[in-house]
């Protein structure tokens, strides 16, 4: 398929759930997708990912503190009449900040409501999506994350290193049945063998990208030179988690051993070296302790160099 048409065909999903800047979180992007039943395979592209950084022209993919935003480039979205702050505000929301606060916990609500396997939890992308679709504008045009974190009697927000999310403080949740030997907040859903961040757990993966770069050669990517830039590692994160999708394709045609899986433990050849040619492996750990935040199967441990 031409990119052209590729393109053209992803927009006519994704467009209606476009925020004002023309953006929309990378995760609710390949949800959308995944529901209409898109026809990877006949676009030619690897993954859903892949679309979106080879398609310079008209995507551009941004990580902000709540996760990787999608941009596309050839869609304007009228913007609103310009208004002073007073009456902007009081537009937005119609009464005053308890009156938004009780909005915005309204919504947590239904979405948890309409999934109710996400255990009270709603990833903060989404929030702000719904948000956006009911006309529910912050003050001062305040970031999410910000705002709700002004008020921690009301929202609680976590971060699993890659993902951020928010639920209701004080809500009680339904207590799981005493037969059940699982964790009450494991994941349901889809989940891709192919994606980094659904098969293992990142405590802190900045600091994961920051030790990577520090002892790999910089092949096919480099650290990000502008101290202006938000993620200096951007391009060794794309890498990486590209590497890890083209690895499980491997293995599950060839049977490579570039992973190497004990009941314990696994570990992956993570496509990168030393500058003296040596491979670099990262290790994982199985994951007895999950939650909604830590519910992969596999937790990072560390990396090793060994001999290629």
């Amino acid at each position: 398929m031409a990119s052209n048409n590729v393109s053209n065909k992803v927009l006519e999903i994704i467009k209606p759930a476009l925020d004002a800047d023309a953006s929309i979180s990378l995760e609710q992007a390949v949800k959308l997708l995944e529901e209409a039943d898109f026809d990877l395979q006949e676009t030619g592209f690897e993954s859903f990912n892949d679309i979106f950084e080879q398609l310079e022209d008209d995507f551009e993919l941004n990580e902000i503190e709540e996760g990787i935003m999608v941009k596309c480039l050839n869609v304007n979205i009228p913007k609103e009449p310009t208004k002073s702050k007073t009456s902007s505000v009081q537009s937005a929301i119609g009464e005053d900040v308890s009156a938004l606060n009780r909005k915005i916990s309204g919504v947590i609500r239904k979405l948890i409501k309409d999934s109710p396997e996400l255990d009270g939890n709603i990833s903060l992308p989404k929030l702000g999506i719904e948000l956006s679709n009911q006309k529910l504008k912050l003050p001062d045009g305040e970031k999410l994350s910000s705002y709700l974190r002004r008020f921690p009697s009301l929202f609680e927000v976590t971060t699993n290193g890659v993902e951020t999310f928010v639920k209701n403080m004080g809500e009680r949740q339904s207590a799981p049945s005493p037969t059940n030997t699982t964790s009450p907040s494991a994941r349901k859903g889809f989940i891709s063998m192919f994606n980094l961040f659904d098969f293992a757990y990142f405590q802190d993966y900045n600091s994961v990208k920051k030790e990577l770069s520090n002892i790999a050669s910089q092949d096919g990517w480099f650290i990000l030179p502008n101290p202006m830039e938000k993620d200096p590692y951007l391009l060794l994160d794309y890498k990486f988690r590209n590497n890890f999708a083209i690895l499980v394709n491997k293995e599950l045609q060839e049977h490579s051993n570039g992973i190497i899986m004990h009941p314990d433990k696994v570990v992956i050849n993570t496509g990168f070296s030393t500058d003296d040619g040596k491979c670099i492996k990262a290790h994982f750990l199985f994951n007895q302790q999950r939650d909604a935040n830590r519910w992969q199967n596999w937790v990072f441990d560390h990396f090793s160099i060994e001999e290629s």
